[in-house]
């Protein structure tokens, strides 16, 4: 006899660190760049590298980047582990994406034990938002004010 005769199943995404897109051969960093898959373009690259290099750091040299699909958990210990990054910055990430039982505030600095996350809105909106340009420039300060 089948038990399960009638019974629903459902797909149980994976967890995930998301995809390596930058071939740096970093195997740590202090920063880790979080990127919805639909940011990982040319534009939206060239921008970020100019985020990156106004807090003081080399995007290909410095930092891992990774793209994550949309609506697939993120396990946030797994990319701490393989990174060993102290800040993990994401770009159009959604909070319900992230594993973690911590109320996370997008758009400010979320600091954990050994571990800030910072949750802002996807490159492109922010590209072309002279207020959102604003808010994340003013986060990113905090931290990398004396970088």
């Amino acid at each position: 006899m089948n038990i399960f005769y009638n019974t629903d199943i459902y797909n149980i995404p994976e967890d995930t660190a998301g995809n390596r897109i930058l071939t740096n051969n970093l195997e740590k960093s202090l920063i880790t760049v979080m990127l919805k898959k639909d940011d990982y373009n040319n534009d939206s690259l060239v921008f970020l590298e100019s985020i990156m290099k106004a807090i003081g750091f080399d995007m290909k040299s410095e930092c891992i980047l990774r793209e994550f699909k949309e609506d697939i958990p993120i396990d946030l210990s797994k990319i701490k582990h393989d990174d060993n990054s102290k800040y993990l910055i994401a770009f159009g990430i959604k909070p319900n994406q992230l594993k973690t039982q911590a109320i996370i505030n997008p758009g400010k600095w979320n600091h954990f034990d050994d571990l800030s996350l910072l949750l802002s809105n996807s490159l492109d909106k922010i590209k072309n938002d002279i207020k959102l340009k604003k808010t994340l420039w003013v986060e990113l300060k905090k931290v990398f004010n004396d970088k």
